[in-house]
């Protein structure tokens, strides 16, 4: 007996975080585009350089709620480099997963280089973009 209602438990259990995660969270997804003079090739990948060297796979993204408390992080992705490699521009994949709904807005910060505020429409659709580095 004591068996079976621990079986049961552990069933309802699962499937309570089964619902929640499915229903009370998403995936954050987009890009942060590093501009041409702020970013490097490195052959097959790019990452940032000068002040910008921070700015490379693995680097942390926050995702913050509509209080400034950070609800969820993640990483960057490789970076893709474009353009010829004397003006090199540098596009990173961002995937944060279990970010929680609730905020109509939230602020994403990419290795402490300030938040961008998206909707959460954006954060939830995958049409978060992030721009750091020169302009021009």
């Amino acid at each position: 007996m004591i068996i079976g209602c621990v079986a049961m438990v552990a069933v309802v259990v699962w499937l309570t975080i089964s619902v929640v995660g499915d229903d009370d969270c998403f995936t954050l997804s987009g890009s942060v585009a590093l501009a041409s003079g702020s970013a490097r090739s490195t052959g097959e990948a790019c990452e940032g350089e000068g002040s910008y060297g921070d700015i490379r796979q693995g680097a942390p993204v926050t995702v913050y709620g509509t209080k400034g408390i950070p609800v969820a992080s993640g990483i960057l992705g490789r970076g893709t480099a474009t353009g010829p490699a004397a003006s090199v521009s540098c596009t990173f994949a961002i995937s944060v997963s279990d970010v929680p709904y609730g905020s109509p807005q939230y602020q994403i910060e990419v290795a402490n280089r300030g938040r961008t505020q998206v909707r959460v429409e954006e954060a939830a659709e995958g049409h978060v973009t992030v721009s750091l580095g020169a302009r021009g």
